[in-house]
């Protein structure tokens, strides 16, 4: 999109982080929170499970809590004031924060589908998590990789790039990405050779680490984020489409059609990342894309060239 239209979307939504707190499914419960809000009329107080099951989110009636629900209830209805009665122990939390990534001139690099700005929703861990560095005297650059859409200042997780037309009421998940992750997985490697070999520190791009004390760091931190960090992302970045930009409609990336887009060339992004969580989220593939993203005249001339053009959609 064009960067001045952007700024101020920006402006009307930045206001400052946004402290949230996930819990295992929470997306599923939204998902059918929105399904049951779009069917019901003024005449009903609940739907029919049965029409969830005969639509594109009937998976999420199989999980846990909502299973649990559904056993309570015992009449075969559902609704969204019913859905927010589910509740959870136990969740983690997070500060979300928002940004912007790319440029008209650079959007071969940058890996925007069309020449402009997208907008970005960091995932970012909470001050106690920085606290937990400082305790541990890790300094948190090494987690940093500020070439991609991090914040300028805390720790993020990962990001979602985001493109959308107001017009065509049209919105279109770039990426779904995580540095955290894996730079921290390749530290928590060097820490236990080097307690392995005996050593207290190790070495990496010159600078000096505490093994211990980077083991104990990642030790906890990396499972409990790597189970979750897709998740929570897409979910994050759909709320953010639909409740505070006001678009219904959106669209996602198939693994090859996205990286021909975005001209992702050699290395390309996890395939899980384009096949596995749209589906998860109930994401149904379609073979035509956002209409603002493939009336682009690059777009065309490279869809020409493509064998086959696949994308997912959401309609909330």
């Amino acid at each position: 999109m064009e960067i001045k239209l952007l700024e101020e979307v920006l402006d009307c939504l930045n206001d400052g982080r946004r402290l949230v707190h996930y819990y295992d499914d929470q997306y599923a419960l939204y998902l059918l929170q929105k399904f049951c809000e779009k069917k019901i009329t003024k005449d009903q107080s609940s739907i029919q499970i049965k029409e969830i099951k005969s639509s594109c989110f009937a998976k999420l009636l199989n999980k846990p809590s909502i299973v649990k629900l559904l056993s309570e209830l015992g009449d075969g209805k559902l609704s969204s004031d019913r859905l927010l009665q589910v509740s959870a122990q136990e969740f983690e939390s997070y500060v979300i924060t928002l940004s912007q990534w790319g440029k008209k001139e650079d959007y071969p690099w940058e890996q925007t589908s069309v020449p402009g700005s997208n907008l970005v929703l960091q995932l970012n861990l909470t001050n106690k998590h920085d606290q937990l560095l400082k305790d541990l005297e890790i300094d948190s650059e090494p987690f940093r990789f500020d070439d991609h859409p991090i914040h300028s200042v805390k720790n993020s997780l990962s990001w979602a790039r985001i493109d959308f037309n107001f017009e065509t009421g049209e919105a279109l998940i770039e990426e779904v990405q995580n540095d955290w992750l894996r730079i921290a997985s390749r530290h928590a490697e060097s820490a236990k050779r080097a307690i392995l070999n005996g050593s207290t520190f190790y070495r990496r791009w010159g600078v000096k680490y505490k093994a211990k004390n980077m083991l104990e760091y990642t030790q906890d931190l990396l499972p409990k984020h790597k189970k979750n960090w897709q998740e929570i992302t897409l979910f994050y970045a759909i709320k953010l489409i639909k409740q505070e930009i006001g678009i219904n409609k959106i669209f996602y990336h198939s693994y090859e059609t996205g990286a021909l887009l975005k001209n992702i060339n050699g290395r390309l992004p996890p395939r899980s990342l384009y096949t596995d969580l749209p589906k998860r989220f109930c994401f149904t593939p379609c073979n035509t894309g956002p209409e603002f993203i493939t009336k682009d005249c690059r777009v065309k001339r490279k869809l020409k060239k493509a064998k086959t053009e696949n994308w997912f959609c959401l309609s909330l």
